[in-house]
């Protein structure tokens, strides 16, 4: 489920409502150890699940979650809050992750989703406390998809436009609401260094007062401002302001959901490039787009794939019907396509 506004703008930019991920199943993760498959499955920590990163909130976002008076977002709120109190990588476009999390994130080849000192701060009792409001990537990241590399590869252009637009409306508004535009130039945007504030130093006031310039002291105040500039935008607003950059996005993102709501192409197939991680109950694990998303395939079907060489597709399935006495579903064969095990001869 997108967040607020996102929602909104996709519903005017898309041609009809985008499909629910059905396998990625949040409440109850599916991506928690399953005792008993017969497989090494990857899993995720209980504790924090996937919610295993810092988000970089735009500034608009930030005063969305200070304005509201939602009693289910009062928990969430005060981590905002004390994010900002904290004043470190906080400025006029937003909440920046911070370096000291990007230097455990980035040596942490593994950690994602199994390290619970990476845990989301926004994270309340193994749930979103700021849901409603939650960032780009947070909004377009799944574990598993219902079609597969399909339905990957439109949620990853959705991302790159979202994020984008965080990115120009965080800068438009920090403008409009009369922030120095050479300290947004200089202070926006992650760093890979470590604030000394990180480690225990005190926070550089004079560096602080620069960057925010008249709004120091009055950070909530601007971000509500924000909040107040990005509310009555509809989609066309948000093209005109962020430029052509985001409406070439939203163009692959158009496509990509023509995909994603259209049937695979299927005329002509031949095997992916696949990897078999083991066999349990007589069925193959097999893994393609996605090391979270692997498939359960019976050693019947697998011995069945290198018939598809490039061939019409209705050839092939002729001949294993002949030679076989194996059937095969045009369902099954765009599955097959959506999870990149058959790809375009």
């Amino acid at each position: 489920m997108l967040a607020t506004f996102y929602s909104t703008w996709m519903e005017q930019l898309l041609a009809g409502p985008i499909p629910a991920e059905t396998k990625a199943t949040c409440d109850n993760c599916a991506m928690l150890p399953q005792p008993g498959s017969g497989l090494a499955n990857i899993s995720f920590h209980p504790q924090t699940k996937c919610c295993t990163f810092e988000p970089q909130l735009p500034n608009y976002r930030v005063g969305l979650i200070l304005s509201s008076n939602d009693p289910a977002l009062a928990a969430g709120r005060l981590t905002v809050e004390q994010r900002l109190r904290a004043r470190i990588a906080v400025n006029p476009c937003g909440m920046d992750v911070s370096g000291r999390f990007l230097l455990l994130y980035n040596n942490s080849p593994n950690g994602f989703g199994r390290a619970p000192d990476l845990g989301c701060q926004h994270q309340i009792e193994g749930r979103c406390g700021i849901w409603p409001y939650h960032p780009a990537t947070c909004s377009t990241w799944f574990c598993k998809h219902d079609r597969g590399a399909t339905g990957q590869e439109f949620w990853q252009a959705l991302s790159v436009l979202l994020n984008e637009v965080d990115r120009q409306l965080s800068l438009w508004c920090a403008l409009e609401m009369g922030c120095d535009a050479a300290g947004l130039v200089s202070g926006h945007g992650a760093t890979a260094k470590v604030n000394p504030a990180e480690l225990g130093a005190p926070v550089d006031e004079g560096l602080y007062a620069r960057l925010w310039g008249r709004w120091a002291g009055h950070e909530a105040e601007l971000y509500r401002g924000c909040a107040e500039l990005v509310r009555p935008l509809a989609w066309n607003d948000v093209t005109r302001i962020c430029g052509p950059q985001v409406t070439a996005m939203a163009g692959v993102v158009g496509q990509r959901f023509g995909k994603l709501t259209g049937p695979a192409a299927t005329d002509s197939l031949r095997l992916g490039l696949i990897q078999i991680e083991g066999v349990a109950a007589g069925k193959l694990r097999v893994v393609t787009y996605s090391e979270y998303d692997p498939l359960q395939m019976p050693q019947e079907l697998a011995s069945a794939l290198p018939h598809f060489d490039g061939r019409p597709v209705a050839e092939v399935l002729a001949e294993l019907r002949e030679k076989k006495s194996l059937g095969l579903s045009g369902a099954l064969v765009q599955r097959l396509v959506d999870f990149r095990i058959l790809v375009p001869g």
